[in-house]
């Protein structure tokens, strides 16, 4: 299922899976699917929820807000990921939290500084 933006849109992103990563287009602002990677089955969505401001530094950054969330057969992960299209990488900020082969995990990125040459 895939939701389309007509105006303003997040950066191109990826959204890592165990194998291959997916690649979601700019337009797409929400997406949901069940993966089959043949020896397991991955439940994974995302959806643009809002547009926030970010600080790096001396320089402030407009984001795109995502919620993620992934499910496997031994890895269960929600978060939350500021994606920008002004940093190189487009993940401002992220916050994922789950659990994995029955341990709790974090996983937190953030940039605390980027340059752009030009």
């Amino acid at each position: 299922v895939l939701w389309m933006a007509k105006e303003k849109r997040p950066p191109g992103r990826d959204f890592p899976l165990p194998g291959p990563d997916a690649l979601i287009d700019p337009c797409v602002m929400s997406w949901e699917a069940t993966i089959d990677l043949g020896k397991e089955k991955v439940k994974a969505s995302s959806r643009i929820v809002a547009q926030e401001k970010r600080t790096i530094g001396k320089s402030e950054v407009a984001c795109f807000v995502e919620e993620i969330s992934m499910e496997t057969g031994d890895t269960i992960a929600k978060g939350k990921r500021w994606l920008s299209a002004e940093v190189p990488g487009h993940i401002v900020y992220s916050d994922v939290s789950g659990t994995q082969r029955g341990r709790e995990m974090t996983q937190v990125v953030e940039v605390l500084a980027f340059e752009v040459k030009k």
